[in-house]
């Protein structure tokens, strides 16, 4: 899980990411937006995000505030195909933790 309030910098990004071999960076951000950190845009993480061979999802119904089993199976579905990193706001952060444990 990766929070995008700890780097701003598009090469540390990446760099972890790919730390742990992951292949598919699922973005569960209701607004994928950001004033401060425009690089963390939905927009511009479409683009740069598969540059390096990572598949970039946006995962809006999974924000956390909205749980629905038809993507919560998705995701489960999608884990246990591939390595995967699900981006979130710091404020949802043990939302998404929790989430996860019940996957388990």
């Amino acid at each position: 899980m990766y929070n995008r309030s700890f780097y701003s910098l598009k090469k540390e990004f990446i760099s972890i990411l790919e730390s742990y071999d992951i292949e598919v960076l699922v973005d569960v951000r209701s607004y994928p937006d950001s004033k401060h950190v425009p690089q963390f845009n939905k927009e511009n993480m479409e683009k740069w995000v598969p540059e390096h061979d990572i598949k970039y999802i946006h995962m809006k119904e999974l924000d956390c505030r909205r749980k629905s089993r038809k993507y919560i199976d998705e995701l489960i579905s999608l884990a246990k195909e591939q390595k995967v990193c699900y981006m979130v706001k710091k404020q949802f952060r043990g939302d998404v933790i929790r989430l996860l444990f019940q996957i388990i």
